[in-house]
């Protein structure tokens, strides 16, 4: 997986090349860290379909 963030925004964007239905779904967790504390966010990943 490959991570993007925009330090101007604030978001960051998650890809998955070559994703795979089984390998690839599933809980996923974000934790993000600085000098102020960490914050940590977990969510369900669903793929319906791989891409065409």
């Amino acid at each position: 997986a490959q991570v993007e963030m925009n330090a101007a925004t604030g978001e960051a964007k998650l890809s998955i090349p070559k994703v795979d239905l089984q390998q690839h779904a599933g809980t996923v967790t974000c934790r993000l860290e600085n000098p102020h504390g960490i914050q940590e966010e977990t969510a369900r990943l669903d793929i319906l379909a791989a891409p065409l």
